[in-house]
C-alpha cells in the first residue's frame, strides 16, 4: 500500500513537474512584448557587437513587428555607420521579408558605399519580392563591381534559378576572402542541398558556412552541377524542405526555449 501510494505521489509529482514546464515553455516560446521592446533597444542603441546579434537574432526567430521596423529608419537614414551592422540588418530584413521592407533594400543594393552589403541588399530584395528583384537586375546592365555580381547570383539562386551559377563559382574561387566567403556561402545553401538529394556531393566535404572553400571543392562542385538539371532538382527538393518547414520551426523554438528555461532555472 505504501509503495503504492509513493508510486501515486511520484507520478503526481512528475506530471506537475511536465505541466508546469510546459507552461514554462509555452510562455517562453510566446516571443512577449517586452522581449520585442528589449530587441528594439539592442538594435537602436546597443553596442556594434549587440545591434548585430540583435538583428541575428530578428533573423533566426522572425522576431515581432515592432523589432523589424526598428532596424528600418537606421538604414533610411543613413544612421548606422557600421557596415557590418547594416549588413546584419539586411539579413534580418530579408528573413522576416515582409513586402513594406523592399524599397529599403532595393535603395541600399542600388546605392550603399559598401559592397557587403550590396550584395546582402539583392539577396534581401530576392527573398522579399521575387518579381521587383527581377526588375532591378533587368533595369540596368550587368554591374561591373564583384560584390553586385555576386549578390545578384544569390539572389537568382535563391529561387532555384541558376543562371548566376558560373558568377557564384568563379568568385568563390577568384575573389578576395570576403567575396569567396560569400560567394561559397550562397553555393552551399543553393547548390550543395541540390548536389546532396542526388548523391552528387562530393564525398567527405563539410564546408563551413563563414570559410572560403578550397579551389578544389569549387572545381569539384561546380563539374558535378553542370552535368545536372539543377533548376528541376532545386524545385523538388525545395517541395521536401517547405514540408518539414512547420516541424523544423517547430523543434527550433522549443530548443530555444529549452535553452532559456535552463538560463532561468540554473543561473546564479
Amino acid at each position: 500500500m505504501k509503495d503504492m501510494r509513493g508510486r501515486t505521489i511520484l507520478v503526481a509529482a512528475a506530471m506537475a513537474i511536465i505541466v508546469g514546464g510546459s507552461l514554462l515553455l509555452i510562455r517562453l516560446t510566446s516571443r512577449p512584448a517586452a522581449v520585442d521592446a528589449r530587441l528594439v533597444r539592442l538594435l537602436r542603441a546597443g553596442s556594434t557587437e549587440q545591434r548585430k546579434q540583435a538583428a541575428w537574432r530578428v533573423a533566426e526567430e522572425r522576431a515581432g513587428v515592432e523589432a523589424s521596423l526598428a532596424i528600418r529608419p537606421r538604414l533610411e537614414t543613413g544612421e548606422e555607420p557600421d557596415p557590418d551592422v547594416r549588413e546584419a540588418y539586411v539579413y534580418a530584413l530579408g528573413r522576416v521579408g515582409a513586402a513594406g521592407f523592399a524599397e529599403t533594400v532595393e535603395t541600399l543594393a542600388r546605392t550603399d558605399e559598401s559592397g557587403y552589403v550590396r550584395a546582402a541588399a539583392w539577396l534581401a530584395l530576392a527573398r522579399i519580392d521575387a518579381d521587383r528583384f527581377g526588375r532591378l537586375v533587368a533595369s540596368q546592365p550587368m554591374p561591373e563591381d564583384p560584390w553586385d555580381r555576386i549578390g545578384v547570383a544569390q539572389g537568382w539562386a535563391e529561387h532555384g534559378d541558376y543562371r548566376g551559377l558560373d558568377e557564384l563559382l568563379h568568385w568563390a574561387e577568384h575573389g578576395d576572402h570576403s567575396q569567396r566567403v560569400v560567394a561559397a556561402r550562397a553555393l552551399l545553401n543553393s547548390v550543395a542541398p541540390v548536389l546532396e538529394a542526388v548523391g552528387r556531393w562530393p564525398l567527405g566535404a563539410d564546408p563551413k558556412p563563414d570559410e572560403p572553400w578550397p579551389a578544389e571543392l569549387v572545381a569539384e562542385a561546380g563539374r558535378r552541377a553542370r552535368g545536372l538539371n539543377l533548376e528541376s532538382l532545386a524545385t523538388e527538393v525545395r517541395s521536401r524542405f517547405e514540408a518539414t518547414r512547420r516541424v523544423r520551426r517547430n523543434v527550433s523554438r522549443l530548443t530555444g526555449a529549452r535553452e532559456r528555461l535552463a538560463q532561468l532555472l540554473f543561473s546564479q
